[in-house]
């Protein structure tokens, strides 16, 4: 009875968007099933149909099970305004009745205000204060607000862009993903196949994963093999978390961050949920089931970490990625390969670049105060923006949230500097932009900053020449061999 007191206490405190999440998830363990079903995947993660930009955590989790139980085929999401904005409108049946009629998702965000100006806080607000008087400003004056949007699916939507769909082998096979694996065993955790087991060791740091042959589909294989590479994010090596013993609470919980980073993987990698994949985790159905019942906040803990988790192995897959990266790439990807600026031609494994800045990606980096909403200005916004878009976009938005990505702190600083730069010529916009990620460091001085900039500019300056050259010399090659055929 306490148990159920306690439990009803926690749901009530909830906000709905959490209680329809919890309701959800309850709903298919106490059916037998797991968390999440085949057929929802391949389109990938969540995205705003507008921006692009991807929905993280609780909203990806949201829109993910919304999109399983109604069908949709469609990642992306917008609002009603967003819609109207593009002339474009609901759908309608055979009876003529919009199909947009009890479709809304609510989804929610924190926005930080500002007691003193009453308006969105800005970082420009702590200009000229010492740390002490910021944390002091700060603690007095910043305060998170909760936002509510509700926003309806592409599938429903009349005139929006048809959706470009990834190209899925038919067989399930990724390259993508193959390379990842390979790299993750390589240079982080090996992984050795064989038996008829999947499990990570934690003392001695490896994982086993029967052979792919063993597997009814690669899909299940891939889903297999990240739900125990979630597990080894765990390890005081990297994102150092409490793992727990088997049939303890905490191992309970780690069972269900790394299912729902495992989720939250597949739908990165964009591979199809493997029907067996799916109801292959009843082990742990009833864990789940009776820990989300005495504890709801515990599904939102484990998404929180699973985002960890992901944000940590996709940086990881950035570095293999540089390191694949050929020459003769366009400007925005050559001016990130070079200005790394590595004094030594030695080859440095990712793992020991990583571990050099294990303390940033371990404990991360405080963002208050920070990020896109802290920028004032509308153009410094639309910097980010289309910084997110750009190629190198993954890496960009890592870098400005503050993860270390590189064998340095100015590797990071010179690396986010130069994709700032790609995109203004105002070095005072620069600054204003760099200021605002998680690269920025208050004990700094200005003029350190100030002179990275310079170099920057100076950098991506000198790659456009060198770009618009190599262009020129190509057009009078095509002019020759014009001539010469006529």
């Amino acid at each position: 009875m306490i148990e159920t007191a306690e439990h009803d206490s926690v749901y009530e405190k909830l906000t709905p968007q959490r209680k329809l999440i919890v309701d959800e998830v309850l709903k298919r363990l106490e059916s037998g099933k797991g968390i999440w079903e085949q057929g929802w995947i391949s389109t990938g993660r969540p995205q705003s149909a507008i921006t692009g930009k991807k929905y993280r955590g609780n909203n990806n989790f949201l829109l993910t099970y919304v999109s399983m139980a109604r069908g949709y085929t469609d990642n992306r999401w917008l609002t009603y305004k967003q819609m109207v904005d593009k002339g474009w409108e609901f759908k309608r049946d055979a009876e003529g009745k919009t199909l947009g009629k009890n479709a809304g998702v609510t989804i929610e965000y924190f926005e930080l205000r500002d007691r003193n100006t009453k308006e969105p806080f800005s970082k420009l607000s702590l200009l000229g204060m010492t740390e002490e008087e910021k944390q002091k400003y700060m603690d007095e004056n910043i305060y998170p607000v909760r936002k509510y949007y509700r926003v309806f699916n592409g599938d429903i939507i009349d005139g929006i862009p048809a959706l470009e769909k990834p190209e899925m082998d038919p067989s399930g096979y990724s390259e993508r993903v193959e390379r990842f694996l390979d790299f993750w065993s390589k240079t982080e955790c090996p992984t050795f196949y064989g038996g008829n087991q999947a499990f990570y060791n934690h003392k001695h740091d490896y994982i086993v994963s029967p052979q792919r042959s063993r597997f009814i589909s690669l899909q299940e294989f891939y889903g297999t093999n990240f739900h125990e590479i979630g597990h080894s994010t765990g390890n005081e090596k990297r994102l150092n978390r409490v793992m727990g013993a088997r049939g303890t609470p905490e191992y309970a919980q780690e069972e269900l961050r790394a299912e729902i980073a495992s989720m939250f993987l597949m739908q990165e990698f964009s591979i199809e949920a493997d029907p067996k994949r799916v109801n292959n985790n009843a082990a742990y159905i009833q864990w789940w089931h009776s820990q989300l019942k005495n504890d709801p906040n515990a599904l939102f803990t484990a998404i929180a970490d699973a985002e960890k988790i992901v944000d940590f192995l996709l940086a990881k897959e950035q570095i293999m990625t540089e390191g694949e990266q050929k020459e003769g790439e366009d400007m925005e990807t050559v001016n990130l390969d070079e200005v790394q600026m590595r004094p030594s031609a030695v080859y440095i494994k990712p793992s020991e670049v990583a571990a050099k800045a294990l303390p940033q990606t371990r404990s991360g980096v405080d963002m208050s105060g920070r990020g896109v909403e802290s920028l004032a200005r509308m153009g410094d916004r639309e910097i980010v923006e289309r910084a997110k878009k750009s190629r190198s976009g993954t890496k960009f938005d890592q870098l400005f949230n503050g993860i270390s990505l590189l064998g340095s702190e100015e590797s990071n600083e010179r690396s986010l500097m130069c994709q700032i730069a790609v995109f203004t010529k105002d070095k005072e916009q620069l600054m204003r932009v760099f200021k605002a990620s998680g690269q920025y460091r208050d004990e700094k001085p200005n003029a350190y900053y100030e002179k990275l900039a310079q170099e920057a500019m100076q950098f991506v300056e000198r790659a456009g020449e060198r770009r618009r050259a190599a262009d020129a010399a190509g057009e009078r090659r095509k002019g020759r061999f014009a001539n010469s055929k006529s």
